[in-house]
């Protein structure tokens, strides 16, 4: 997810020295022409998360599905929309996907972020709550739904020492 690959993103050597704080990210790739519009948007808003000051992707066939089915606007592709050919970056940060395992942030700091296989103990949870912080998207509460309706399927609850 987005939220994986910016998570990865904040523990990098350039996104730790501050060398992004005022940055423009244009994020492209294969990845990133396969996700969705909520992904993208999850993107580009946690730059800020990095110091950045925006986030781009360019338009594409995703994007102008996007704009005529939740906008109601109907635009043409332009070439000018695109990034210049051969144009130059100050710096570029290439990310595995392949390779990226889901995430999970300690508190403080998303840039506190481990691997989920990583963690080598138990985790206790005191305070559960699905809600929407930067970038939150429709498909955050469709998953929300899908895993407490499974839950309940099966008669499991919250523990008593947790609040949700």
């Amino acid at each position: 997810m987005a939220r994986d690959i910016v998570a990865y993103l904040l523990q990098t050597e350039l996104v730790r020295s501050g060398a992004a704080i005022g940055a423009i990210f244009e994020f492209a790739g294969r990845v990133v022409e396969r996700i969705s519009m909520d992904e993208r948007a999850t993107l580009t808003n946690m730059v800020a998360e990095m110091g950045g000051f925006s986030g781009i992707v360019a338009p594409d066939e995703t994007t102008l599905a996007f704009l005529r089915e939740r906008r109601g606007i109907d635009i043409t592709l332009e070439p000018w929309m695109r990034s210049d050919p051969g144009a130059t970056y100050r710096d570029a940060l290439r990310v595995d996907c392949g390779a990226l395992q889901p995430m999970v942030a300690k508190p403080g700091d998303p840039g506190n972020a481990l691997p989920l296989a990583d963690l080598d103990h138990p985790v206790s949870v005191d305070i559960a709550l699905g809600g929407s912080c930067t970038a939150g998207k429709r498909a955050d509460f469709d998953a929300y739904h899908a895993v407490l309706k499974w839950a309940l399927e099966r008669e499991l609850r919250v523990s008593p020492h947790t609040r949700m």
